[in-house]
């Protein structure tokens, strides 16, 4: 599971007991970043910690893009070709 939060794009990392989601960013292993994201359901509880490099707006796009589109191919009767022409 992935969230893109202010441009930046976080992993799933773990839930608490008290179902509070914590969220690591994705570049934790490249760049050692230690930004994380709190959230419970749709609401934030705790903003991130400044990241040590700068957030990448396209890349998230494209991976929300991607997700998308796997979602809508994987739907009974879906077409490759019309999910495409869907998507753009």
């Amino acid at each position: 599971q992935t969230v893109i939060y202010k441009g930046y794009e976080y992993n799933h990392h773990r839930v608490t007991t008290t179902g509070v989601k914590h969220w690591r960013c994705n570049k934790y292993k490249m760049f050692h970043c230690k930004s994380m994201l709190h959230t419970k359901g749709d609401e934030v509880l705790r903003e991130p910690a400044e990241h040590n490099h700068t957030a990448n707006h396209w890349n998230g796009k494209a991976h929300k893009l991607v997700n998308e589109m796997k979602a809508e191919v994987t739907s009974p009767g879906a077409s490759t070709r019309l999910t495409i022409a869907n998507s753009l």
